[in-house]
């Protein structure tokens, strides 16, 4: 085996990669907050939870159609080979895939919402989100394809614009259509056929229906438990919102959604950049040096995700309550218990999300199938005891415990043969719980200065502990530090 001193990795290509998926989340973060106090104030509390729903059946349609294959390109992809083949079939596989969910769930779409209350959801409305779902799994291959081939700016370009439509066009569909469903569903198709025809529009992207028959039966044996990975992955995420619409209302779904959906920033920038940034870099080390080198280089990665993920968390924890004030206003009040125990599973998550490398890279997606589906009876037991007790805390209880059973395992596939590394990935996690125990003694009046404040102070001291107790960190800065000098010096 070679010495792994010899694994080279290109940290000016990591950093510039990294760079711009970061930069490319924050701006859609930045789409999220004009979106989230646009629609929570102009929706009242149980029209937001009929947006939230609507999300969630163009997820699951959008879940379905896929089929998966968008992820299969990432292991039959060649890095010195042409790819022109398995980017047609691609493209046929999920449009083959659209033409057969729509045909199965069209009849249960229409006839199963629950009850009175959600008879806003037309025959239009249903229409507008197949059409989206259909240009989505478009979009969805051309996307994969810009992260394989590591075209971070491309990538991160179109999204942004997708997240910009998807704000732009639903409000205006809200201010022209006497429905306001049917106007956000429509702002949400034409969102979606605008950004799929610029994905295609480039020569990579281009959509050829010819395939090779062995090619597709392959992917779609590979991308199947993938699927239904997928559709676990959904369920285990999405169900808490069907539950709270079946044993309470649409306004308990609204306030759920609203504390969720501001949690799920973290997500986007957080676990989005990091799994973006390393996938390409794991499946090289996989495809060059093999399984050995592949898991060190995971093991690394999730070093600095448990360092740099916490930290995050722990501040977004100590801010959350004011800010969903600050940007949903007062009427949402009561969801702020929620942002704890959410975004800690927003953490867990990704933990899993990453460790799941070792078992992706070997074909065993039929495990990671089995422990999300383990994980989704958790979420729908929980779901089904905690919210007809608790309300919209135990949903989130219950989102917790199943992230919970993913991150445990996910850490356990990673660091199941050395557990001192194992310690050291844990010993990350101190500046993060340090920034949150001196946090939660400030108390200041007003949302604005309790937000500014702790943020200040939690990255002063995080970064502060991080630099005492950690030699790479005292290095990073060292070198920036040294950097900047350098450049200063030079003017």
């Amino acid at each position: 085996m070679k010495a792994r001193q010899d694994t080279h990795v290109d940290k000016k290509k990591i950093l510039f990669n990294f760079s711009s998926y970061a930069f490319g989340n924050v701006l859609s973060i930045g789409a999220g907050l004009v979106s989230f106090p646009l629609f929570t104030r102009v929706l009242t509390v149980s029209e937001y939870g009929l947006l939230s729903l609507l999300n969630t059946a163009l997820m699951l349609l959008t879940c379905l159609s896929k089929g998966g294959i968008q992820n299969s390109i990432n292991r039959f992809w060649k890095s010195e080979e042409d790819n022109a083949e398995l980017v047609a079939t691609s493209y046929s596989g999920v449009i083959v895939c659209f033409s057969i969910v729509l045909l199965l769930t069209l009849p249960g779409f229409y006839w199963g919402w629950y009850g009175a209350e959600y008879n806003k959801f037309s025959l239009s409305v249903i229409a507008a989100c197949y059409f989206t779902a259909l240009f989505e799994i478009i979009r969805s291959v051309g996307n994969n394809i810009a992260i394989i081939e590591k075209k971070a700016l491309l990538y991160s370009s179109l999204n942004i614009v997708h997240k910009y439509l998807r704000i732009i066009l639903p409000f205006l569909g809200i201010m022209y259509f006497s429905s306001r469903m049917l106007g956000i569903a429509t702002g949400f198709m034409i969102a979606s056929l605008v950004t799929m025809l610029a994905v295609i529009n480039k020569r990579e992207f281009k959509v050829s229906f010819k395939y090779n028959r062995k090619l597709i039966i392959s992917l779609l044996i590979f991308s199947f438990p993938l699927m239904l990975n997928e559709l676990v992955n959904y369920v285990l995420n999405y169900c808490d919102r069907l539950f709270l619409a079946f044993y309470l209302d649409a306004a308990a779904v609204g306030m759920y959604s609203a504390a969720y959906n501001l949690s799920n920033n973290v997500e986007v920038v957080l676990i989005t950049s990091m799994n973006m940034t390393t996938a390409p870099l794991l499946l090289d080390c996989f495809n060059r040096r093999g399984f050995d080198e592949m898991k060190y280089l995971l093991r690394r990665c999730l070093g600095w995700y448990c360092l740099l993920g916490s930290g995050i968390i722990a501040l977004v924890v100590s801010i959350g309550p004011d800010l969903l004030v600050l940007l949903a206003s007062s009427k949402y009040r009561a969801a702020g218990p929620v942002m704890l125990p959410v975004l800690l599973g927003v953490f867990l998550y990704g933990l899993y999300g990453m460790a799941t490398s070792t078992l992706f890279f070997c074909n065993k997606t039929k495990i990671i199938l089995a422990l999300c589906t383990v994980a989704t009876i958790i979420n729908l037991f929980a779901n089904w005891y905690l919210v007809p007790r608790l309300g919209i805390i135990g949903a989130a209880y219950a989102t917790l415990l199943s992230f919970l059973f993913l991150g445990v395992t996910g850490m356990w596939l990673a660091y199941s043969d050395s557990f001192s590394e194992l310690s050291k990935a844990l010993l990350r996690l101190l500046p993060a719980i340090i920034m949150l125990y001196l946090l939660y003694l400030i108390s200041m009046p007003g949302l604005i200065l309790s937000i500014v404040i702790k943020s200040i102070v939690g990255t002063i001291v995080w970064v502060s502990v991080s630099f005492l107790l950690f030699s790479e960190v005292r290095s990073g800065v060292s070198g920036i530090t040294a950097h900047l000098y350098n450049k200063l010096k030079s003017l």
